[in-house]
């Protein structure tokens, strides 16, 4: 029981993983988003 618990919070990461990657390649690919630079941050505290 142990081995299949473990083997669904795997699978639950990989779920996950998939998603954000293609989020993140949607986001580059269709919208031409980028992460930004770090002269185009601004740090508020």
């Amino acid at each position: 029981e142990t081995a299949i618990i473990a083997h669904n919070e795997l699978k639950l990461e990989v779920a996950t993983l998939c998603s954000a990657q293609r989020v993140e390649k949607r986001a580059r690919e269709k919208l031409g988003m980028d992460f930004p630079h770090k002269d185009q941050l601004i740090i508020i505290r």
